[in-house]
């Protein structure tokens, strides 16, 4: 096998068996390549892609964080909160008909902020592992959900019936009738990825933040600032698909988007982001949640269970990281110690 054979296969050829597989199956049952099928995919893996961006962001910089989808919940579900409209029985806000969704997205934008500087925080002045800052973020963001939605006589809120304009985030399409249209959340996705994409690679301040050689040699201060603007980035995103998901579901509980972890994690690494940092981009992310979510519908299209389709995506999980491990030309471990080679060169951390 030639060298160029040999790295195509090491970083596409879990994509392109997740692909045959999803032709195998368009081609024994002919009803699953619909438009409605197809329109039910793009709607469901949007959210999950932008996730998939904010995720790939911190991997590529070598902070694994997964409070990803526990972050997104309690987003959607405080801007849900704000966009219930005044027709609602029981809601949150009495004196208000549902807040506009430029305030809504402001609110949004605050909690990322805050959530971005907690961890940075924690990661850079606790010296807290990156993946337990993602569980420790996470589970304080799944306390205050619960906490926001909880009610006075016991129980909780059951959010729905929220304002057109929010609705519109994750219900309305771009186009003359249904099935000949795109949806907005499909739109702001890629624009999201363009964007990004733009930021890395072609603007000065891009290359700050792309990849953790960029991390080596800082004092503690400057390792705060850029890692911050990593966090806030991801964060922000991590808002959003919540809030478009909440907007999609038009019924949103505590824990609502607890089943997106998953199939964010599965559908990255498969892109070829490497989970050993440095390597990938957003757009090979986004491919990848497409296929696995392409996949997981298919599997659910033809009556697979859903305990097989979790032990699918474990499998898919564990090859593309053996892959992965394969086409590393060296194997450094961020997962248990945060940035050790920062460390060795900078005493101050």
């Amino acid at each position: 096998m030639s060298l160029k054979l040999k790295e195509f296969f090491l970083r596409y050829g879990l994509e392109v068996a997740v692909l045959l597989s999803i032709i195998i199956i368009a081609v024994v049952d002919k009803g699953f390549l619909t438009a409605r099928n197809i329109r039910n995919i793009i709607m469901i893996a949007s959210p999950l892609a932008i996730l998939g961006c904010g995720f790939s962001l911190c991997l590529i910089n070598g902070i694994p964080d997964f409070s990803f989808s526990s972050v997104a919940g309690f987003a959607g579900v405080v801007a849900a909160s704000f966009a219930q409209n005044g027709d609602v029985f029981g809601r949150m806000y009495q004196t208000s008909d549902g807040f506009p969704l430029w305030i809504i997205l402001l609110i949004i934008l605050g909690i990322s902020v805050i959530f971005g500087a907690v961890s940075t925080f924690l990661l850079v002045y606790c010296r807290l592992p990156s993946y337990l800052n993602g569980l420790v973020i996470g589970s304080i963001a799944s306390g205050v959900t619960s906490y926001y939605l909880s009610l006075p006589e016991g129980g909780s809120r059951v959010l729905s019936t929220f304002t057109p304009g929010f609705t519109a985030l994750g219900a309305s399409f771009i186009g003359k009738d249904l099935f000949h249209s795109v949806p907005t959340m499909f739109v702001i996705l890629i624009v999201i990825a363009i964007l990004i994409f733009v930021f890395l690679n072609y603007l000065p301040a891009g290359h700050y933040y792309n990849g953790i050689q960029n991390l080596k040699a800082c004092n503690r201060t400057c390792l705060f600032i850029k890692l911050f603007a990593v966090y806030a980035i991801a964060m922000l995103l991590y808002s959003l698909a919540g809030c478009i998901e909440s907007s999609r579901e038009n019924c949103v509980t505590a824990g609502f988007y607890d089943f997106s972890m998953f199939p964010v994690i599965t559908g990255v690494i498969v892109g070829s982001v490497s989970v050993f940092g440095g390597k990938g981009n957003v757009f090979n992310a986004i491919i990848g949640i497409f296929i696995v979510e392409a996949l997981l519908y298919a599997l659910d299209f033809v009556g697979v269970p859903a305990g097989l389709q979790i032990i699918v995506q474990a499998a898919l999980i564990g090859i593309a990281i053996f892959l992965d491990f394969c086409s590393s030309k060296t194997y450094t471990s961020r997962y248990a110690t945060p940035f050790p080679l920062e460390q060795e060169k900078n005493p101050a951390l």
